[in-house]
């Protein structure tokens, strides 16, 4: 079962909804690597199969729509990474990036390297992360920082084949031409701040804590949290303990949802939504073998969050 509990503008003693498996996916031994889940926190959930296929949910129109990779020109191995702008964004190794709509799932023209500098950035390129209008940002394979410090971002203009590096190594926001700074982000680097127009997530694993910000605003949204966060669309999701919560950007209601047993050598790894479902997947890390599959599970959000 899982409990939903609606916090601090709604009353104690909130109705429960029971949590129900979703899909099964493909093995895979990662902690914090791809999540193989997204959602662009408005109507559109997308999963990989456990045959390899790519799987779309339309949360609104309670409609599904599955292909397989040949069906859409991909190669094997394409990772999901991000749901933005109706776009699902794969990460296909050595490949690179691809796009596919989400409406239709069929494949979006992405622009190759404009010039051989910007070929050379891409080849040393890996964990394309985001998408947007107009640029997609990956990181580079290698650099002279130290572990943990970083490494350059590298950025995409899937529409022209610019490609681009820029410096300082601040999170950019994808919708632009100019690839300006995201302000809500300041001076966090990629993967530790999502934008989301005039929103930013920013992740702080030192303390950890999540911050929910604006220009020259901020709100700590959680003290701790598991696995990976979501914020897409105004909506965030995040995970803490035996709970999964949901809330608006900008609302003050929370649902929190109370994450079901799994088998002892599972963990919780990602969490998406969109405004009618919550999304959670559970995997092995790779310390059993064979690796079981992802297994996701979803619930319905009451309507009372966006009220």
């Amino acid at each position: 079962m899982l409990a939903v509990c609606l916090a601090v503008a709604s009353p104690a003693g909130a109705s429960t909804k029971s949590l129900r498996p979703l899909a099964v996916g493909p093995s895979v031994a990662v902690t914090n690597g791809p999540s193989l889940l997204a959602a662009d926190g408005s109507r559109y959930l997308v999963w990989s199969t456990s045959g390899g296929s790519i799987e779309r949910w339309d949360t609104k129109a309670n409609t599904r729509l599955v292909k397989t990779p040949s069906a859409l020109g991909l190669p094997d191995g394409c990772l999901i990474r991000d749901l933005r702008h109706a776009k699902v964004l794969l990460d296909c190794g050595t490949l690179g990036p691809r796009l596919i709509s989400v409406r239709r799932l069929v494949p979006v023209p992405v622009a190759s390297a404009a010039d051989s500098a910007g070929k050379a950035l891409l080849d040393s390129t890996r964990d394309w992360e985001r998408v947007g209008a107009q640029w997609i940002a990956g990181d580079r394979f290698s650099c002279d920082r130290p572990t943990g410090s970083g490494c350059p971002p590298v950025y995409l203009n899937w529409h022209t084949g610019q490609v681009r590096s820029p410096s300082p190594w601040r999170t950019r926001t994808l919708d632009h031409s100019t690839l300006l700074a995201a302000k809500a982000c300041g001076a966090l680097i990629e993967g530790r701040c999502i934008p989301d127009g005039l929103y930013a997530l920013r992740i702080n694993d030192a303390q950890p804590h999540l911050t929910l910000a604006r220009p020259h605003q901020r709100t700590v949204v959680a003290g701790s949290y598991t696995g990976n966060v979501f914020l897409a669309n105004g909506t965030v999701a995040w995970m803490r303990g035996k709970y999964a919560y949901v809330r608006g950007a900008g609302r003050r209601s929370v649902a929190r949802f109370e994450l079901p047993a799994v088998a002892a050598t599972d963990e919780w790894h990602t969490v998406v939504a969109t405004r009618q479902r919550l999304v959670v997947s559970a995997m092995d890390p790779g310390t059993s073998s064979p690796i079981p599959p992802v297994r996701y599970f979803a619930a319905r959000i009451p309507a009372a969050v966006w009220g």
